[in-house]
């Protein structure tokens, strides 16, 4: 055992290679990553008639659950985009607003508005990254936009039930693009708006997808998005984004909004299909760019999977191993979930399995199973249609922990996630890939849940003790354990916190009257909204309150001393620190004091003195911390009422 912390001292400068990678590829593909937008909002009224779904840019980070449960009405305009009317977050909170062309000025009918609780070019790598990490199961809802509406002939859209909070709000049409993004309020007294929305000219892209032998390709997903070479552009421009759509029954598909530009990627997946790229595409305002996609045949893999001996002797055959692909090439590395799913194959009686539909190119093979720490194959490398024999992946058997998760009270906790670190980074010998951070991804492998006792079985464990085991479970603060075989026994029992709770009251310094309209953030606030954005989102995360008397409860934040920032229009941020919070109860009586800050107006010009719209507006405080505010079409920025 003391040798431990030495060995994982060698294999630190491994840690730190591979994370430096994943991080870069990661910033390459957020650069890249926004999302199409999935259901949810209240179509404004009159806007465009109920018609059939086609093709479109919609649903790919959804569940089945989510859409079920949130019923969206699909709406289509006219020329094809559509609009998945509904609310997925449902509230007391309004807005009212108007879609309008940047360079006219005119309202843009039919156009789909989102609101989300991310930045829109974020949400599609920020959602593949929570399914592949299977976290909590609630969190990939969370890249889902809040609502969807529609704008009516004059362009005007409305929002209403939604959930009340800051959100980020954004509008396409069939031949309009977002021309910024912008953060708005929705709240109950819809004192958030009217807002307008910017859009400016876009094209689309329409085309078909064929298979290898030339049989149209149906229920295929395909996503258009930027290239390696467009990455800097878009990002100057505010193009980045990532949309998706499916084809029909002849394989065909459209993709309506597209920012003009260059450097295009376009790509084809499907659970019978190996990922398959069209490169360097070129959209221009205005028109159709029609392309025709024909899909690889991929590579074929034939395999073993054994598992070794624990007395050292030969490693049998291990049946039900669950194998997958994933491919170092960064273009294929985005589509790992889809990939997995692509090359999923189960080991037989004699560990043999046989995956089709990998990458051409380099890949990794992994390859789980119960009882056993995940492992992987050497590096294969292949062309398109060809078959290969991967070496034998040998599996070893780790230690399992049985445990039971209760409440403060003892009771027990149904529902929890269990989760554990699969990887064991000695293992790989400065083997610099991806493919073991995505160990959890292969399909077929889901970390347990609690039972209706609270009872779960973890494991198996790589690496040595201690093991640490993450606890997940929406309404109670995250809890981690370490575990050591040998201290702790072979059954364990965790305590989840529900937190205790802060009430108290904001006030205005100078009037001493109470402020009706404010946000609280911070950190240690328990999630207790299945699905919201999350106490811990960096951009909409805060408790947004409405009270005419300016009082507030926090209903869950973890025991111990806390710290909570309030914020309110026309006042600067006020941090209150080490409130003390003991879980169960209430910490009652918190008076917080804004003073009011000053005023800033102006308006942005351009070198030739015209007004500039969509401009990102920044007031500067004291302290250093920029804060970005919303902004105005036709130049002028909006007031910046906590600016210092």
């Amino acid at each position: 055992m003391s040798a431990a912390p030495e060995s994982r001292r060698s294999v630190a400068p491994f840690l730190v290679a591979g994370t430096l990678i994943l991080i870069g590829a990661l910033a390459w593909l957020f650069l890249r990553a926004g999302s199409a937008p999935a259901p949810s909002g209240p179509l404004a009224p009159g806007g465009p008639a109920v018609a059939a779904l086609e093709g479109s840019a919609v649903g790919a980070d959804d569940d089945a659950a989510t859409r079920a449960s949130i019923e969206p009405k699909f709406v289509v305009a006219s020329d094809g985009i559509p609009i998945p009317a509904g609310v997925r977050l449902p509230g007391p909170g309004r807005l009212e607003g108007r879609v309008v062309d940047e360079k006219s000025g005119a309202g843009v009918a039919g156009a789909r508005v989102d609101l989300w609780a991310l930045p829109p070019a974020g949400v599609n790598l920020v959602g593949r990254m929570l399914r592949a990490a299977k976290v909590n199961p609630d969190w990939p809802q969370r890249v889902q936009p809040i609502a969807t509406t529609g704008s009516d002939g004059g362009g005007r859209f409305a929002f209403d039930g939604v959930r009340s909070g800051n959100y980020y709000l954004e509008a396409r049409a069939a031949r309009h693009v977002p021309a910024a993004p912008q953060q708005v309020r929705v709240l109950a007294s819809g004192s958030g708006g009217p807002v307008d929305v910017l859009v400016r000219s876009g094209g689309r892209v329409l085309g078909r997808v064929v298979r290898a032998d030339g049989r149209a390709a149906s229920g295929v997903q395909v996503a258009l998005f930027q290239g390696a070479g467009a990455i800097i552009s878009s990002a100057r421009s505010g193009d980045l984004r990532y949309l998706e759509t499916e084809t029909d029954a002849d394989g065909a598909f459209r993709f309506s909004g597209v920012a003009a530009g260059t450097g295009y990627d376009l790509s084809a997946m499907a659970p019978t299909l190996c990922v398959s790229h069209l490169v360097d595409l070129e959209v221009k305002a205005g028109e159709d760019l029609e392309v025709e996609l024909t899909a690889r045949a991929g590579v074929r893999v034939r395999g073993t999977v054994k598992s070794a001996a624990l007395d050292g002797g030969e490693p049998r055959p291990l049946a039900g191993a669950h194998v997958g692909a994933i491919p170092r090439g960064l273009r294929d590395v985005h589509f790992a979930e889809e990939i997995l799913r692509a090359t999923h194959a189960v080991s037989d009686a004699n560990g043999r399995y046989e995956l089709v539909n990998a990458p051409p190119g380099e890949f990794d093979v992994l390859a789980i199973a119960d009882r056993h720490v995940g492992g992987k194959a050497p590096p294969l490398r292949a062309a398109d249609a060809q078959s290969v024999e991967a070496a034998v992946i040998v599996l070893k058997e780790g230690p399992l922990v049985k445990g039971r998760v209760v409440d403060a009270a003892g009771a027990p906790v149904a529902g929890v996630l269990v989760r554990w670190d699969l990887v064991d980074w000695e293992s790989l010998q400065f083997d610099l890939t991806l493919a073991p951070l995505l160990t959890q991804a292969v399909e077929g492998f889901d970390f347990p849940r609690t039972d209706d006792e609270g009872r779960f079985v973890a494991g198996a464990f790589a690496g040595d003790p201690p093991h640490r085991i993450d606890f997940f479970k929406t309404g109670f603060a995250f809890k981690n354990k370490r575990w050591d075989p040998q201290q702790d026994g072979a059954e364990i029992e965790v305590v989840l916190s529900r937190g205790g709770s802060i009430e108290g009251v904001v006030m205005d310094a100078e009037k001493a009257e109470p402020i009706t309209e404010f946000s609280i953030s911070g950190g240690g606030r328990i999630d207790t909204e299945s699905g919201g954005p999350g106490a811990m989102n960096p951009f909409t995360g805060g408790q947004w309150v409405e009270d005419p008397s300016g009082r507030f409860v926090v209903p869950a934040i973890e025991p111990g001393k806390q710290t909570l920032v309030f914020e309110a229009p026309g006042y600067p941020p006020k941090t209150v620190s080490d409130i003390e919070v003991k879980a169960g109860a209430a910490t009652k009586g918190v008076i917080v004091e804004l003073e009011s800050g000053g005023v800033v107006r102006g308006t942005i010009i351009d070198g030739e003195g015209k007004p500039v719209a969509s401009a990102q507006v920044f007031a500067q405080a004291q302290d250093g911390r920029s804060r970005p505010r919303g902004r105005r079409a036709r130049g002028p920025f909006a007031e910046l009422g906590d600016a210092v």
